[in-house]
């Protein structure tokens, strides 16, 4: 059960470093952007993946904010 949890934290981080990615390639308001940090906010849950959920709202935002 800990290394299902630990693999899904990695996953999720991964995919917030993905989306930074994309916020540099792609731009903030690109489709494939906002969808990566769509990714990122379904799975963040719990205390322990605040930061990263964190990081989904404000790519959301930015994107919104840019589009």
């Amino acid at each position: 059960m800990k290394a299902a949890k630990a693999q899904q934290e990695r996953r999720v981080q991964l995919q917030v470093a993905y989306g930074n990615a994309m916020l540099r390639l792609r731009g903030y308001a690109a489709a494939e952007t906002t969808e990566v940090f769509e990714r990122v906010r379904e799975s963040a849950t719990g205390a322990k993946d605040a930061l990263d959920r964190l990081a989904a709202d404000y790519g959301l935002w930015v994107g919104s904010f840019a589009g």
